[in-house]
């Protein structure tokens, strides 16, 4: 990152939408519903319309995974460091501290904000 100089401040898109990072193991026992896979964050929320959150994972050159689920869905789920969805994986519970197949890029710039896409079993929760 530049850090600006006199007078010039260096600007970055901030992540401030993200709700939680968390670890997706549950997913499929906790009733979380596969929307499919996406390239925009809009496809995803139009997908997740009718529910109140989505969990945007594993991103690849040809998108990203796209689960629907509930706040107390989302609160069921282990809480993991919002690096982990940011393209640092490092938990070693969680696929072993990969990413595994899923290789980015793990940022996602639309609608002047910048969305964290998650990795392998990590889930970045955003509002629909």
């Amino acid at each position: 990152y530049a850090l600006g100089g006199a007078l010039r401040g260096a600007v970055y898109p901030a992540n401030p939408s993200i709700l939680k990072c968390v670890d997706t193991h549950v997913r499929d026992t906790d009733g979380w519903h596969s929307a499919g896979k996406f390239q925009t964050v809009r496809q995803a929320r139009a997908a997740c319309a009718s529910y109140t959150l989505m969990s945007l994972e594993c991103p690849t050159s040809t998108g990203f995974e796209v689960f629907c689920l509930s706040e107390d869905m989302m609160n069921a789920a282990p809480t993991l460091a919002v690096q982990e969805c940011e393209g640092f994986p490092n938990n070693p519970s969680v696929t072993g501290g990969s990413n595994r197949h899923c290789v980015g890029p793990y940022f996602l710039y639309e609608d002047s904000v910048s969305y964290a896409l998650g990795g392998a079993l990590r889930g970045a929760v955003f509002r629909t």
